[in-house]
């Protein structure tokens, strides 16, 4: 059967043809085959065969990948491909280190073949997995710097600029300048070389400014370590402005930071039902920041990180680069003095006792039973809740219970401001209150500001601030016990504050 198919193909066969796979792989590359030409080729695992099938298949099929592997032995094409499937399963929540797996060793693949974009490929993946050094050495290896020029080829270019980036992720300050005369041979690379100069990426970060005189309740610094961050920073900041914080926070030009300069680790954090928080909070050697607070115009600082838990240490805000603007909001609104509506973790201070005075716009931490006259009662109450101004004269807030009174707002009055229950301290023993009943930014990203928290910041909004950057300093300090050092930068964060009470409360280092 194989002789009479191969004769009947020889029978088609132009009379100046003589090599029977070079003529398949002519008739088929322009779809000229019949398909008992297809038949045969396939049968003679000839690549113009396997072209033609693969384009058939439905992308990530089990033909698909099996045709894929097939060509990208010869084809770096289709190894770049091949590998690009790979990495986009990596996005899917099953994904297991299979898939990163292939999707290097594909790249690797279409690097032995000789392909620069799958060596750009390549130093790009291992770039976003924070792999700096795999990715700073695949891409030197593709470069001769020598003989670089404004003709060398795009793909170049591009490794080029991810040199660059690399170089200021790691904070390799000498690489930096090396590459700046380069990056101009390029529109991309001048793009570059420009962001490096705006985001004061090369600069000392010596420059002194005055402490104080914001223009909001919560002026802010931010920094990150990447190019890409920074940018990241500034939609986040765009965001921000656009939504229902804007009035009372304001950002300074947001800038660069060495990582190294940072000293970052991560905490493990239990998780909880209520809020989508990763496991590990950023927590950095806050000490450092003396070295550059005097270049630093704002309240408070605000940094971004590759990765780790989103969270506020007093006054520093720290947000890892896949945090959403939901997420920025959300802890924008710690700084500003709201505390969060899910259960705190074990032994928060907040939690450990009730409280002797309001310490926060939306959470009250109070007795749940009371004894005596309702009238005193509610009054002794009212005195404790920072939103009493909102609570109307009719809104019941005890409810009668045996002898005595149960502090909550019956759930008729669930559309009022008043006090109801909040998970805060679920894992300790006093009970937390709020004003709302319904979940809020608080306990749920997604969810909007309420309007009523947003009335009540701006009635009051420097009561309940955390205190300036320069507080975490002094911490810091007191705990390696440099305690002249942390007096001092006390000092330097009570400037920030023009209420006597707050600024005796930090002068004492007792926030």
């Amino acid at each position: 059967m194989r002789f009479l198919l191969i004769m009947s193909l020889l029978v088609l066969l132009p009379s100046s043809s003589f090599f029977l796979p070079a003529y398949l792989n002519q008739i088929l590359a322009k779809g000229e085959h019949s398909q008992a030409q297809l038949a045969y080729a396939l049968r003679a695992d000839l690549p113009a065969a396997w072209r033609f099938e693969l384009k058939q298949a439905r992308y990530g099929s089990s033909s698909w990948l099996a045709l894929s592997e097939k060509l990208a032995i010869s084809d770096a094409g289709v190894a770049v491909e091949l590998a690009n499937y790979y990495q986009a399963q990596l996005k899917l929540p099953e994904a297991g280190d299979t898939y990163r797996r292939q999707a290097v060793f594909w790249y690797q693949q279409g690097i032995r073949l000789g392909s620069p974009k799958a060596r750009l490929a390549l130093a790009q993946f291992y770039f976003d997995a924070d792999q700096l050094l795999q990715a700073q050495s695949t891409a030197r290896d593709g470069l001769d710097i020598s003989r670089f020029n404004a003709e060398t080829p795009k793909v170049k270019h591009a490794l080029l600029r991810l040199l660059a980036k690399t170089a200021i992720a790691r904070g390799e300050t000498d690489e930096i300048q090396g590459y700046l005369p380069l990056l101009e041979l390029s529109g991309p690379g001048r793009e570059l070389a420009a962001d490096i100069k705006r985001f004061q990426v090369l600069a000392s970060g010596t420059a002194q400014v005055p402490a104080g005189g914001a223009a909001c309740p919560a002026s802010i610094q931010l920094f990150a370590t990447r190019i890409g961050h920074l940018h990241y920073l500034e939609q986040l900041i765009d965001g921000v402005e656009a939504g229902p914080l804007a009035p009372f926070v304001c950002f300074a030009p947001v800038r660069y930071r060495r990582l190294q300069a940072l000293a970052c680790r991560e905490d493990t954090l239990s998780e909880n039902g209520y809020q989508a928080k990763k496991r590990r909070a950023i927590s950095c050697r806050e000490a450092l920041w003396r070295q550059d607070a005097g270049s630093i115009p704002s309240r408070f600082l605000g940094v971004l990180l590759p990765q780790g838990g989103a969270n506020v240490h007093l006054g520093i805000l720290y947000i890892d680069s896949k945090d959403s603007l939901d997420v920025f909001t959300h802890e924008l609104s710690h700084l500003l003095g709201f505390v969060d509506e899910y259960p705190l973790p074990a032994h928060h201070n907040r939690c450990s006792s009730v409280q002797q005075a309001p310490f926060a716009h939306n959470l009250a931490v109070l007795a749940e039973y009371y004894r005596g006259e309702r009238r005193q009662v509610r009054a002794r109450v009212l005195r404790q809740l920072p939103w009493r101004g909102q609570i109307l004269d009719d809104t019941p807030i005890l409810q009668a219970q045996g002898k005595g009174w149960r502090l909550g707002t019956p759930a008729e009055y669930a559309k009022r401001v008043g006090v109801f229950p909040a998970r805060s301290c679920d894992r300790q023993k006093p009970q937390a209150f709020k004003p709302l009943s319904g979940r809020t930014k608080l306990a749920y990203y997604e969810e909007a500001f309420p309007q009523a928290y947003l009335q009540r910041l701006a009635a009051r909004p420097y009561d309940y601030l955390m205190p300036s950057f320069h507080y975490n300093i002094a911490l810091a300090l007191f705990l390696q016990d440099e305690l002249a050092q942390a007096k001092y930068w006390l000092e330097q964060s009570a400037l920030w504050e023009t209420d006597p009470g707050r600024k005796a409360k930090i002068l004492a280092g007792d926030f």
